[in-house]
């Protein structure tokens, strides 16, 4: 949002900062989405692994019984 100025540059309308506005905000929620969306995916994964823990350590120890 910040830009910086030439002797050059035509002032600004509202409509114009308005605009630049709109594009900087969707810009935003864009990051925003793909930030949550990857962190619900890590989210999901650890309670997979979380799930699936048990049965995994009660695998093992049935394993290790038959072990001599």
């Amino acid at each position: 949002m910040c830009m910086t100025h030439l002797k050059s540059d035509k002032p600004q309308t509202k409509l114009g900062i308005l605009n630049m506005a709109v594009e900087v905000i969707m810009q935003l929620e864009q990051q925003v989405r793909v930030r949550n969306a990857k962190h619900s995916r890590r989210s999901q994964k650890k309670e997979e692994d979380s799930a699936r823990a048990p049965y995994e350590m009660n695998r093992r120890n049935w394993r290790r019984g038959f072990e001599v």
